[in-house]
């Protein structure tokens, strides 16, 4: 009885596992003979690396999987990072809703404002005040040699053609040439009123040339219409002057 139970206990193992106890046996292969293995006796080249060939693949940057090392940063660029924080630390700050937020509209306005008269090529100071009107020269000036003109000529022609701003100029080199035949100024081409006033050395005469300066400059680069009344008063001027200059002498 035992033995009959052991049997179908085997039996049932074999149909659970799906393997019958002769199948089994069957399936499995016989063990090769190892007696009847032969040795490999082919030879084996053992084949070097080429060293061109791998020096080219190393010096590929799409071969380097390194770490990519960040460039080092101006001291330009670190200056720029810096006021970035600030300018994003007060943002993020409570401050930013009261006070700098205001602040910070209000450039934005005025740059805004800015570029836009720009790109429409406005003039800022036609916008504030009355601009003024350029003044054109009708001739070159700065080719005058004191010492080569003819002035009491050249005065009767600018008087003549009632162009009353060019004799005042010619009554003020007049007096450039009177100060430099005194020794009293070195006349030189292209040299300022301002250094002629300097190099006078009487207080009194340089306060007086100064005067006259002032009005010159006033009537040559004022562009203001000059009319025979104004020409007499600023005439008389240089005439009072120019005595002046000879008692200096």
């Amino acid at each position: 009885m035992k033995r009959i139970f052991k049997f179908l206990l085997i039996l049932l193992v074999g149909l659970l596992s799906g393997l019958s106890p002769t199948g089994y046996a069957a399936s499995v292969p016989p063990l090769a003979d190892t007696a009847q293995i032969a040795a490999d006796t082919s030879r084996v080249v053992v084949r070097p690396f080429a060293v061109d060939q791998l020096n080219t693949y190393r010096d590929n940057p799409e071969f380097q999987y390194g770490t990519d090392v960040r460039p080092l940063t101006s001291a330009w660029d670190r200056f720029w990072r810096q006021v970035r924080e600030y300018i994003w630390s007060i943002l993020r700050s409570r401050s930013y809703e009261g006070f700098w937020k205001y602040i910070i509209y209000g450039f934005v306005v005025v740059l805004t404002v800015y570029v836009v008269l720009k790109l429409l090529q406005v003039e800022f100071t036609g916008l504030f005040g009355k601009k003024v009107k350029a003044f054109t020269v009708p001739y070159e000036t700065h080719a005058e040699n004191i010492h080569e003109l003819d002035f009491n000529t050249l005065l009767e022609e600018a008087v003549q053609q009632k162009d009353y701003r060019r004799a005042i100029r010619l009554y003020y080199l007049h007096t450039l040439k009177q100060l430099t035949d005194q020794a009293l100024i070195n006349w030189q081409p292209g040299k300022t009123n301002r250094s002629y006033i300097r190099e006078i050395q009487p207080s009194k005469l340089r306060k007086d040339f100064e005067k006259i300066t002032a009005l010159f400059e006033y009537v040559w680069y004022g562009g203001s219409p000059v009319d025979e009344t104004h020409y007499n008063i600023t005439r008389q001027a240089f005439v009072t002057f120019n005595q002046l200059i000879g008692r200096h002498a």
